[in-house]
């Protein structure tokens, strides 16, 4: 299921996919429980308006995403979804980048390592410029024990595509609503990021389920985002503007020819 939200008239530059994680959802998982602000909706459309949002919802119950093959399930429909509502040719050749929280970064890699044998999947994998992984368990949690036996795989592919990748990390526990179990860090740190060359690292001041929370467009944890994609629509912009220069100086010349 895919919620997508535009507001600007003119040609998109970038289209944003966020994939929530285990037993989450694709409008609950990113959504202020105070405030009930829906980022994707209500804050990054006013900060980079040339930006297509769209949000991808699964069923991501814990009893169903247990196991490899469900992974792998998933991440083929993500594929055909996003080649289904990217159909134009403007959409097809439209940057895209993946902001992933915890289990939605395992379901992403897997959709990138696609390519192999999912003709869909190199139509997309073309334009993937980044992916931004919020408390992804690299090398598993303590509520999941997956992600590790393609992180290896991933690391080449994403070297060789020369993809953009920024991984955050929670800095504070997660409190149960039941009272006998103690806090304690989902994802650390140590499984959060990939140790990759030119990864970026980002601590938040949150647990793991306020990584992709924000109260408002003043919240410290939602600038570092919103101005990263800014930064990459910026990017897909000059790329544009580059690819309609070189359009116009492939055109015949013209002639203005009068009778004498």
């Amino acid at each position: 299921i895919f919620f997508s939200q535009q507001i600007f008239s003119g040609l998109m530059e970038t289209s944003v996919v966020c994939v929530h994680g285990l037993n989450g959802h694709a409008q609950r998982s990113f959504t202020h429980l105070k405030t009930n602000v829906y980022w994707p909706r209500d804050l990054l459309p006013d900060q980079v308006p040339t930006a297509r949002v769209l949000t991808y919802g699964y069923d991501a119950s814990s009893r169903y995403t247990a196991i490899g093959e469900s992974v792998l399930d998933i991440a083929l429909q993500l594929i055909n979804t996003l080649k289904d509502v990217r159909r134009q040719d403007d959409e097809r050749d439209r940057d895209l980048l993946f902001v992933c929280h915890s289990l939605g970064g395992i379901i992403v890699k897997k959709a990138i390592l696609l390519h192999h044998s999912c003709e869909n999947a190199k139509a997309v994998q073309r334009s993937i410029i980044g992916v931004f992984f919020m408390g992804t368990p690299h090398c598993g949690s303590s509520l999941a024990n997956i992600g590790y036996d393609i992180s290896r795989e991933f690391a080449i592919v994403a070297s060789e595509l020369g993809l953009h990748l920024t991984s955050f990390y929670e800095l504070n526990p997660f409190s149960s609503p039941f009272w006998m179990v103690p806090k304690k860090i989902i994802v650390e740190k140590e499984s959060a990021i990939l140790g990759l060359p030119h990864e970026e690292i980002l601590a938040v001041h949150g647990h793991h389920g306020e990584l992709c929370k924000f109260e408002s467009a003043e919240d410290p944890n939602f600038r570092p985002v919103w101005i990263r994609i800014e930064h990459f629509s910026a990017q897909a912009r000059e790329k544009l503007q580059a690819l309609e220069l070189d359009s116009e100086g492939m055109k015949p010349p013209s002639y203005n020819l009068t009778k004498d």
